[in-house]
């Protein structure tokens, strides 16, 4: 038990490890990312240097090519855009992913008896 419990918290130091946040990552660390190459890298530092990213929708309105699949892709490598992943949470307003567009939420009632 104690095992497994201390192999858990080792891979989630890990998985936090892994994480690269777009606002400050170098060119060579974006590189590293898969699914990013050197002209996608180099784009990103060029458009950052203007303005950071301020979120994923941003990010995605800015870099060309970049949509929410390639997102979500680059997200599940470690990209962050302000410590965030992709796709962001429900309470992130338009940039909110089409699985979460018009979801609601089911209660049970004390209404049955």
């Amino acid at each position: 038990m104690k095992a497994t419990l201390v192999g858990a918290l080792i891979g989630l130091g890990a998985l936090q490890a892994a994480a690269l946040e777009v606002n400050q990552a170098s060119q060579a660390e974006l590189e590293s990312v898969t699914g990013i190459g050197v002209d996608l890298a180099t784009r990103i530092v060029a458009v950052r240097q203007e303005r950071p990213f301020d979120d994923w929708t941003d990010f995605m309105a800015r870099m060309r090519g970049v949509g929410s699949a390639r997102a979500a892709r680059l997200s599940q490598q470690g990209l962050t855009v302000r410590g965030m992943a992709y796709p962001p949470g429900p309470s992130s307003g338009p940039g909110k992913p089409a699985s979460a567009q018009g979801s609601f939420e089911v209660s049970a009632g004390n209404d049955a008896i």
